[in-house]
């Protein structure tokens, strides 16, 4: 067995067994119900020795030197004007929290990015994989290029801090009121409202030269007044037209409705970026007498479903497969090092299995599968009249999206597409991922689909008013494609749901409420779901339902 965590950012640890199997992973704010806990991956550990047993080596998802340093002693230096409280929490915080680790744990540390990198082995990458590693930051580096080639991890080129194209967009949505880890979400939504007149000034603050992101100017994307700087300080005043970004950036601080020309045109920088970097990666790669045959995104940057979904259709018009992760968030980073672990000690042997993502154990009150076909079927029914219902069934996801696990689905009316959002507190303009099944995929929508929700695609126009709430101001929808054969709860909930409303699309979202994790035990998402608002809550061996 060889054991894989991250500590901080997306606390996690993932399980991979002697042939190459991932066996196990879970994310520790599932376990101790803390959203976006940085603690000690403790209660994961500990399934793992009671379930699994002792493991054969331990790698950790960072660099231990590099992390006290970058995130420590120079991110301390540079903030201290901005925030004396990273003097606490950033640099004190930080050393505590890593001596303990090494106490505990005594792992071998492997590196961020590399571990990014490694994370998508189990998602069927193929040799002669060009492998775009993008994040706010990750240690010192924010971009990075590998190519996958017969079992081998090679590295191409990286971005260091501050050039991160990640942390200027997270940044944005911060200056614009979106705080926390949940805001580049809400500005890639917002984004669709505006036009990006803002690109071309923007584009000419940074330079892409063989894989590496460099801004031509010093703006400290990392601050948290980052655009005021920006505003303040970088733009050329005798200029018109940056004279009028500069009033835009300053009026849509906190007020992300004076904000959807900025959201567009950031959003527009983002993707092409983002294809720039890839290409040139391509080009390295030309150089030195290989071809590319697939591309594969992961780390933070990779969540951006709307680059995603350009850049797949980008390459695919090209016949080079794009694959993206379902863990491409930091807890990822912990399959990524139980990989790496693996590597280490099979490298003339390395097989892979693929994994999908529903890799938790079983929740202690889990009772089995027990519902009755009728019960199924008047959920389906209640889904049909409009009512919204929460699933808790079988293992959890591992990763940020809900695939089916631990989630709320509903009727894609705007009528539901609104309960929801209030139901979570989110922006009014936050559209909901719909659920399809693959047979039904081609009829409502262009492209290929996602099984993991990891891309956008077009909707068919003559098709929008029967699916009208899972429609985004793009015409667009990050779906997830379910296959026709799946035993999922979920895929029998939409098996009878088709039979009497025609279609299996349906909205789904996650089980939680705002600012708190995702649900785990049967327990806690009942809970939830009540406190929610839900309908119904259907669980493997129940069907609740509220206020009726």
């Amino acid at each position: 067995m060889f054991l894989g965590t991250n500590l901080g950012h997306g606390s996690a640890v993932a399980l991979v067994n002697n042939e190459g199997e991932l066996i196990f992973a879970i994310e520790e704010e599932r376990l101790n119900q803390i959203k976006n806990t940085d603690a000690y991956p403790k209660l994961a550990l500990e399934i793992v020795n009671k379930k699994y047993g002792p493991y054969f080596s331990h790698f950790e998802g960072w660099h231990l030197w590099r992390r006290m340093y970058f995130k420590g002693i120079v991110h301390t230096i540079r903030y201290i004007n901005a925030d004396t409280s990273y003097i606490k929490y950033r640099f004190i915080h930080e050393i505590k929290r890593l001596f303990r680790y090494i106490k505990l744990s005594q792992p071998k540390f492997v590196g961020h990015h590399k571990s990014h990198a490694y994370s998508l082995l189990p998602c069927g990458m193929e040799s002669d994989t060009l492998i775009f590693v993008s994040d706010a930051l990750g240690e010192n580096v924010c971009t990075s290029l590998y190519f996958w080639k017969n079992n081998k991890m090679i590295h191409l080129a990286s971005s260091d801090y501050p050039n991160s194209i990640g942390s200027m967009y997270h940044q944005f949505a911060y200056h614009v009121g979106f705080r926390g880890r949940q805001g580049p979400g809400k500005l890639m939504a917002l984004s669709g409202y505006g036009s990006p007149i803002w690109y071309t000034i923007l584009k000419k603050y940074l330079r892409i030269t063989k894989g590496k992101l460099q801004f031509n100017d010093y703006p400290i994307w990392k601050m948290r007044e980052a655009w005021m700087h920006f505003a303040n300080n970088a733009l050329d005043e005798k200029n018109t037209q940056e004279l009028k970004l500069k009033e835009e950036i300053l009026k849509s601080k906190d007020n992300y409705e004076l904000a959807i020309d900025l959201a567009a045109s950031l959003q527009k920088l983002f993707n092409e970026v983002s294809l720039t970097i890839i290409n040139q990666g391509i080009d390295l790669l030309e150089e030195k007498g290989q071809k590319t045959k697939a591309i594969g995104l992961v780390g933070g940057a990779a969540l951006n479903c709307q680059s995603n979904g350009k850049i797949k259709r980008f390459y695919s018009s090209k016949k080079i497969n794009v694959i993206v992760s379902p863990w491409s968030d930091d807890g990822g980073t912990a399959i990524g090092a139980a990989y790496y672990a693996y590597y280490k000690s099979n490298s003339k042997q390395f097989n892979v299995l693929k994994s999908n993502p529903f890799l938790s154990h079983l929740p202690e009150d889990y009772k089995g599968f027990k519902l009755k076909t009728d019960q199924i079927k008047g959920v389906a029914k209640a889904l049909q009249q409009g009512q919204i219902v929460a699933i808790s069934s079988g293992r959890m996801e591992f990763g940020p999206r809900a695939l089916g696990g631990r989630c709320i689905i509903a009727k894609p009316t705007i009528e539901n597409r609104d309960k929801l959002n209030a139901m979570k507190k989110r922006p009014s303009f936050m559209p909901f991922a719909p659920v399809v099944f693959k047979k039904d995929f081609k009829f409502f929508f262009e492209g290929e689909g996602s099984e993991y929700m990891a891309w956008t695609v077009k909707i068919k126009e003559q098709y929008k008013q029967d699916i009208i709430g899972a429609v985004h101001i793009t015409n667009e929808a990050r779906v997830q494609v379910l296959n026709n054969e799946s035993t999922s709860l979920l895929a029998k909930i939409m098996t009878h749901y088709k039979a009497v409303e025609g279609n299996s699309v349906l909205l789904l979202t996650s089980l939680n409420a705002n600012r708190e994790p995702i649900s785990f035990t049967i327990m806690q998402s009942e809970k939830t779901s009540k406190k929610l608002g839900c309908d119904i809550f259907i669980s493997d061996d129940r069907v609740v339902k509220f206020n009726q």
